[in-house]
């Protein structure tokens, strides 16, 4: 065996060392070889170590067990535990002069070797005899010897895990130093702006005074100019009658971007509207602001199928069951529609009916105008119990009576107020009563204030205010609660095709927003209004 092979498995040591091993074999050596070599803690500094053993001859292939004992002391015993087998390899005479070395140095790791050899080297032939003494004296020696050595490298790790902690304690330090930096240049960049903005609001708030005093140096000497101003304001005032048109508008047709005659309206509270498109025989979906609908029921033309309507003239939402109710008027039933999920056809929900409008209570109730018997009635459970809340006592003018009525209206009271087309009035019926109370429209048909011409669509606000779409005076009406005259709060302007005309009007409702969408009918288009 030569230096060779011993330099083979020490390579194959240094391959198992940690990088705390290093450290500790570094400090363990550093008086015993040259400083360069102890300071330097990578790996070519333990081979560079290892080397000047050699150099210095405290190593070689006959003896290595200044080695042995070196990761012994800074317990490394994967290292020991290697070396240790190579001794196996050795010659007798070798192996038996390590042994005696090992024997003072560390007795557990030659008695193990012994055993590992199989009682090929007897304990008698293995450690000497002689000089017990003096050798005891030796390994006292080097055990103080190398517990000092353990002390000190202990205390070095302190020291090292200190001085980590240490730079770890600054790098935070540091860190929050740039923070709180960062911190306080933003704040001071935030007053910087905050005053900026301030010198602004100032600098407009001065060019604003100045201007109030032009004009009002300007409505001193010109009395004239001020006169036109108040011109222009009325013309504003009566532009908040303009309507914008929020669906159909491209004349009569089937196209997407088209109605025929519509006539039932319902929105969402998304600002989604379902229109009846009447002679069309469908029901579209509009939602604002696109300029095309989506047929979601019928559409299939006239026709008495589950998939097909005739004439169908009021659309409503079940919030339960998440469908449309549907008034298919010629084909005189009501038919549940689920579009939700993509469903081709409806089902019969009411059969036998003339219905012409419906609406849901807040407990959803459905009252349904029959036409044939001029009558409001309230269904629940899908038709099964049938309550009559307006009319019934057939075609009349008295207050127990109804002459073919168009639109009705509930509110959270459940008071029924009834568009009450042929006898040209509005009649409220209160929950139970059995005649209604007139509220709008007196003296047959005229286009006084206090008049209606075939009225239809109606909504009454949560103060009581109503609002009538007045069909053939083309204008809405607005009567504030217990006022015998209205007044016209949009169109009035006879008939016509502008956006400020109408040609017949048909449904009327008021979405979240508070703002008035009305069935233009024929125009056939949907107009939207901002009402003051």
């Amino acid at each position: 065996m030569n230096d060779h092979d011993l330099r083979a498995v020490i390579l194959k040591v240094e391959q198992r060392l940690s990088v705390d091993d290093r450290h500790r074999l570094h400090f363990f050596l550093y008086n015993d070889v040259p400083k360069k070599y102890g300071d330097d803690l990578s790996l070519y500094g333990t081979l560079s170590i290892i080397q000047s053993l050699f150099e210095q001859d405290k190593i070689n292939s006959n003896d290595f067990t200044f080695l042995i004992k070196t990761f012994y002391e800074i317990q490394c015993y994967d290292a020991v535990k290697l070396l240790t087998e190579h001794m196996k390899e050795l010659q007798p005479n070798g192996l038996n002069e390590s042994m005696r070395s090992l024997s003072i140095i560390m007795p557990p790791v030659i008695e193990q070797l012994v055993d590992d050899n199989d009682g090929i080297y007897s304990i008698d032939t293995a450690l000497p005899q002689e000089n017990i003494c003096e050798n005891n004296n030796i390994e006292m020696n080097i055990i103080d010897d190398g517990r000092k050595r353990t002390c000190k490298l202990k205390e070095q790790n302190q020291s090292l895990k200190i001085l980590s902690m240490t730079r770890k304690c600054s790098l935070v330090f540091i860190l929050l130093s740039i923070i709180l930096g960062i911190l306080l240049i933003g704040c001071c960049v935030w007053i910087i702006i905050l005053n900026m903005k301030y010198q602004h609001i100032l600098k407009e708030k001065t060019m604003n005074e100045e201007k109030i005093d032009d004009l009002n140096t300007l409505q001193s000497k010109n009395q004239q100019k001020i006169d036109y101003f108040n011109k222009t304001l009325s013309d504003l005032r009566d532009n908040l009658k303009i309507g914008i048109t929020v669906a159909g508008g491209h004349g009569s047709g089937t196209a997407t971007n088209q109605l025929n005659t519509p006539r039932g309206l319902f929105i969402d509270e998304n600002r989604t509207m379902f229109i009846a498109d009447e002679k069309n025989h469908r029901i579209v979906q509009w939602k604002l602001g696109d300029e095309n609908g989506t047929v979601v029921a019928g559409g299939n033309g006239k026709g008495k199928q589950l998939d097909q309507f005739d004439s169908p003239t009021s659309v409503v939402i079940d919030s339960v069951t998440n469908s449309l109710i549907i008034c298919d008027s010629k084909n005189r039933r009501v038919i549940q529609w689920y579009h939700r999920n993509g469903t081709k056809e409806g089902t019969i929900y009411i059969n036998n009916i003339g219905c012409a409008d419906m609406t849901i209570d807040n407990d959803g109730g459905l009252y349904i105008i029959d036409l044939d018997k001029h009558e409001v009635r309230r269904y629940e459970m899908k038709g099964t119990i049938v309550t009559s809340v307006a009319g019934g006592h057939g075609e009349g003018s008295n207050l127990n009576q109804l002459r073919f009525p168009s639109f009705i209206f509930v509110d959270q009271q459940h008071n029924v107020y009834v568009a009450d087309n042929a006898n040209h009035r509005i009649s409220k019926w209160n929950k139970g009563a059995t005649e209604g109370i007139i509220i709008a429209g007196y003296g047959g048909c005229g286009d006084d204030f206090d008049q209606l011409c075939n009225p239809n669509g109606l909504f009454v606000d949560t103060n009581g205010t109503l609002y009538v779409a007045d069909d053939s005076n083309n204008r809405v009406m607005r009567w504030l609660q217990g006022e015998q005259r209205g007044a016209v709060v949009v169109g009035g302007h006879g008939r016509g095709f502008t956006s400020r005309h109408f040609d017949g009007l048909n449904d009327l409702v008021f979405d979240h927003h508070g703002e008035l969408y009305v069935i233009d009918r024929g125009n056939n288009r949907i107009q939207n209004f901002v009402i003051r």
